[in-house]
C-alpha cells in the first residue's frame, strides 16, 4: 500500500519540518499487519533514503564551500531536522513491533535491535 509517489532527495532538497512530517504521518495512519509490512516497510525505507540522501548532498555542499551562506543554512536546516527524523524512525520502529510474529531472517537483528532500543 503506497501513500504517496516514491520520494526522491529533490523533494527534500529545501524541506522543512512540515514538509517532512506528514509523509512519516501517513506512514504511521497506514493499517499495518502481515499481510502488508513489506510494502509499509519498502516505503519506510524509500523515505528514509530521500531524506538521508539529500541531507548528505547538504553536506556536501556546505564541506565544499563552507562560504556559500545558502549551502550553510542548508546544511544547519538539515543538522536542526535530524533529531526530529530520529523521533519519527522511533515512532514507526513502535509500529513495526506491534506485529511480533514478524520477524523474517533477513530482518532479524534490525528487529531485535528495534526492540533493544
Amino acid at each position: 500500500m503506497q501513500t504517496a509517489a516514491r520520494p526522491t532527495p529533490g523533494d527534500f532538497t529545501n524541506a522543512t519540518w512540515p514538509d517532512i512530517l506528514p509523509r512519516f504521518d501517513a506512514l504511521a495512519a497506514q493499517p499495518l499487519d502481515l499481510t502488508n509490512v513489506a510494502s509499509w516497510l519498502e516505503e519506510w525505507s524509500a523515505l528514509e533514503v530521500a531524506i538521508s540522501e539529500a541531507a548528505a548532498l547538504a553536506v556536501i555542499a556546505y564541506t565544499t564551500d563552507t562560504t556559500n551562506p545558502e549551502f550553510e543554512a542548508a546544511y544547519q536546516r538539515w543538522g536542526e531536522l535530524e533529531p526530529q527524523v530520529a523521533e519519527q524512525r522511533v515512532r514507526l520502529s513502535e509500529r513495526l513491533l506491534e506485529l511480533p510474529e514478524y520477524v523474517p531472517d533477513d530482518l532479524a537483528i534490525v528487529i531485535r535491535n528495534f526492540r533493544n532500543q
